[in-house]
């Protein structure tokens, strides 16, 4: 998956010393690259690339994006409504410069959802990609 005509500096590449390492690194960056898109943006990023889709249906992908903007917004921005926030979610009620608010119960649906997909989109990812399940992973019901 790591194949793609990214150019790297012998800078880069002299900083470590075995192939591994430097597949490790190159690794990491592309992980932190990806993880600064938007949900969407990443599945479209992965079905160009891999034909591979975060999630079958089109309904739990708007969900994952919807939560990953809250999240991001609670985590970057105190929970305030900001215009990012606005763009990347049309159907937001709440106002500009608002707190979001949360009912605990929706939080636990919402953590029951995203374990499951996440779960599911290992599933998938394992099988189409050849990729054995670590030994060590816990289990979760």
């Amino acid at each position: 998956m790591l194949v793609s005509r990214d150019a790297i500096t012998v800078d880069f590449a002299l900083q470590y010393a075995t192939r591994q390492e430097l597949l490790e690194a190159l690794t990491e960056r592309k992980v932190l690259e990806l993880s600064f898109k938007g949900m969407r943006e990443l599945n479209k990023h992965m079905q160009s690339q891999y034909s591979f889709s975060l999630f079958d249906e089109e309904t739990d992908l708007e969900r994952a994006s919807f939560l990953i903007e809250k999240r991001n917004l609670v985590t970057h921005n105190r929970s305030i409504v900001n215009r990012r926030y606005l763009q990347r979610v049309p159907s937001a009620t709440e106002a500009l410069g608002k707190s979001l608010r949360f009912d605990p119960l929706e939080i636990l649906k919402e953590i029951h959802f995203l374990t499951s997909a996440a779960r599911a989109i290992d599933h998938r990812a394992r099988k189409k990609f050849g990729i054995p399940a670590a030994d060590d992973a816990v289990a979760l019901p």
